[in-house]
């Protein structure tokens, strides 16, 4: 399966882990929420990248899991 995934500004906490969430959609077009705890690349040069990218995010904002996960 595939997932695009787009990063929000906000944040929740997951097994006692703070995580970020991602709104994604599935190559079928099923909207999904991701929650991401680390993003790395295998390729040094792509990390520098995605560092890059990530630091140009808004800023995370706290939510609570329990309005992510018991939306219909």
């Amino acid at each position: 399966m595939r997932i695009l995934i787009t990063a929000t500004d906000k944040t929740t906490t997951l097994d006692g882990i703070p995580c970020r969430l991602w709104q994604g959609v599935t190559e079928r077009g099923h909207p999904c929420d991701v929650f991401v705890l680390r993003i790395g690349s295998r390729d040094l040069h792509a990390q520098e990248e995605l560092e890059q990218a990530l630091r140009q995010m808004p800023p995370p904002s706290e939510v609570a899991l329990k309005n992510i996960v018991e939306e219909p």
